[in-house]
């Protein structure tokens, strides 16, 4: 397995609607609480996912099972596990797909479904550096934009800093992978019409399983 593992899902909301009542049942209980407040089915069906998504990756490394996850979550949000500091994850989700990587050491993972995007929004949150690169070429420019955006909130989400920290003071250089003075990796990766980012310390060794083709 690689330093950093990610584990990219399309979620079968057809098929989790069939089996509700096992599939929550079978949710630690924060996650479990957390999908009945839920009044979105759609999102309830994706919570579900990213719950397994989180007990299929302690129990890989540890071997416990639900019962014994119990999700805290730093001063800014940031989650992580009880009794467990030496794992470290993050989860993200977009439309259908929900997203988990995972490791020894801490990481951030955005994911966001390439679509038509206002421009203008680079213009307001983004460097020069950054909107040079998603104009510098007539095509592809919604997927640099996404590039740039998701590689921003993989880095808030690896940091914890979240919101606290403006969009323009974090520069993606999506070319030299890696965040503009720091030296933080961040690695991107398409699947389908799905653009993954992820961004740790290193992110040269990264372990990807793809589940979006075959949802049965």
């Amino acid at each position: 397995m690689g330093n950093i593992k990610v584990v990219i899902k399309k979620v079968n909301s057809e098929l989790v609607d069939n089996r509700w009542e096992e599939l929550v049942d079978g949710l630690y209980e924060q996650r479990k609480e957390a999908v009945e407040r839920l009044k979105n089915k759609k999102a309830a069906c994706v919570s579900i996912m990213a719950g397994y998504l989180l007990i299929e990756a302690v129990k890989e490394l540890y071997g416990i099972d639900k019962d014994n996850i119990r999700v805290l979550k730093t001063e800014f949000g940031k989650p992580y596990l009880e009794n467990y500091n030496d794992f470290k994850y993050n989860i993200s989700h977009s439309g259908d797909y929900v997203a988990i990587a995972y490791g020894k050491e801490d990481v951030g993972i955005d994911v966001e479904q390439i679509r038509e995007t206002d421009l203008e929004i680079a213009n307001r949150f983004f460097h020069n550096d950054e909107i040079n690169y998603i104009t510098e070429i007539n095509k592809e420019q919604n997927k640099r934009f996404f590039e740039i955006w998701t590689g921003k909130e993989a880095y808030l989400k690896y940091t914890g800093q979240g919101i606290n920290v403006p969009l323009d003071s974090v520069v993606v250089n999506i070319e030299e992978k890696k965040i503009q003075n720091l030296n933080i990796g961040i690695a991107v990766k398409q699947v389908d019409d799905l653009l993954v980012t992820v961004c740790a310390l290193d992110v040269t060794d990264i372990d990807y399983k793809i589940d979006v083709y075959d949802t049965k």
